[in-house]
């Protein structure tokens, strides 16, 4: 009893050799690109936060808290409140307790210009400043997913021998942008370069299996009595 075969194999029986050959080629064209694009994006994505990082590391080294804070020091208390003048930034600086304040409790937030602000750690020591300073973080805005590069610096009150914790955050939107730009700009181009291959390898096997087709239609011919025909060049 012959056994039967499934739809699978009959459907792909059913197909012409030109198609088949055109198919697989298109398809391990299509794996990858897929493959050098999704690659590209993960190296591209990782320049660009590095490059963020640089950035970060220049603001910690610019005294950007002055620019959205008032520090008042008094000879009893330290009162710092954010400027109602301030310029929109594209940057985020939080301050944290100063070093009086074992527990690094945050004090006050500003920056953005209207953002998605991200959601400060609600403590931050100046002993885990001081182990984590230069080296960049995530930290994310819960409610609409926006992730920010962050990064902390001791900062010196006035002319005291106090420190606070500066923890300034940038966002990852242009990061996101640039990244979303490239796979649109790139998923274009493939989808070009799929239909190109496609029409250029049906060209090409029909071309190289009409000989091919030639013999298979003498042979038909034959097959069916016209002993006439006969095998050409």
């Amino acid at each position: 009893m012959a056994k039967k075969t499934d739809a699978l194999t009959r459907w792909w029986r059913g197909i012409s050799l030109r198609a088949k050959v055109t198919g697989v080629i298109v398809a391990v064209l299509a794996i990858g690109l897929a493959a050098t694009g999704v690659g590209t994006m993960v190296f591209l994505r990782e320049a660009l936060v590095q490059n963020l990082d640089s950035q970060l590391e220049q603001l910690q080294q610019t005294d950007v808290a002055s620019n959205l804070f008032e520090i008042d020091v008094g000879p009893d208390a330290m009162v710092i409140r954010a400027r109602e003048d301030a310029s929109p930034t594209d940057y985020f600086v939080a301050l944290y307790g100063p070093n009086a304040d074992a527990d690094g409790a945050f004090l006050l937030s500003a920056g953005g210009s209207g953002g998605p602000a991200p959601d400060f750690p609600s403590s931050f020591t100046l002993q885990d400043t001081y182990k984590l300073q230069n080296q960049a973080f995530f930290l994310e805005d819960v409610e609409t997913g926006t992730q920010f590069r962050a990064m902390v610096s001791a900062l010196p009150i006035g002319s005291t021998a106090t420190f606070a914790t500066q923890l300034i955050a940038v966002p990852l939107t242009s990061v996101n942008r640039v990244v979303t730009t490239f796979l649109g700009i790139f998923g274009l181009l493939a989808l070009i370069t799929l239909v190109a291959a496609a029409l250029l390898t049906r060209l090409v096997v029909t071309l190289t299996f009409r000989s091919l087709g030639q013999v298979e239609s003498t042979a038909m011919a034959i097959a069916g009595g016209d002993l006439t025909q006969r095998m050409t060049d």
